[in-house]
């Protein structure tokens, strides 16, 4: 449970940073700005993969006298989600080396912030709705109100 609340203040802290880099890229100019806000990026994926990675192995279980166990599990979104980000992010790492610089687009880096974003929503509202549904048969089962 501690590794899981580091891990998202991790995910925060890198957020936080991710956006003000893509701000200050905005603002001023400069390369290193955009390398700085494309290095928070993978770190971001990093994060949400050792949050899922970390939930999956916590989870919620319940053994009784039969030893049956309920163990959460995710619908394949979680999955689906790290892969097409990840896989926007590849794409884009492509795209610069073809035509360099267009990672260094703000529009392009304004989007991909907003990808981000609706990664990591779809992400905590697949672990809250697993969580629900693992307290739900956690309940039927042990016939809890």
């Amino acid at each position: 449970m501690l590794k899981a609340k580091v891990f998202n203040i991790l995910l925060i802290i890198t957020n936080i940073l991710n956006i003000l880099f893509l701000i200050l890229s905005g603002i001023y100019d400069n390369d290193n700005m955009f390398d700085y806000y494309w290095f928070t990026t993978p770190l971001i994926l990093i994060f949400l993969v050792l949050i899922i990675n970390e939930w999956s192995k916590e989870g919620l279980n319940s053994d009784i006298n039969k030893s049956k166990i309920i163990n959460r599990s995710f619908s394949d979104i979680t999955t689906i989600i790290v892969v097409m980000f990840g896989l926007i992010f590849l794409i884009l790492m492509f795209l610069n080396s073809i035509d360099n610089g267009i990672i260094n687009n703000l529009y392009v880096m304004t989007g991909f912030t907003i990808i981000t974003v609706i990664a990591e929503i779809f992400t905590y509202v697949s672990i809250s709705n697993a969580r629900k549904e693992t307290v739900k048969l956690l309940q039927k089962q042990h016939n809890m109100k």
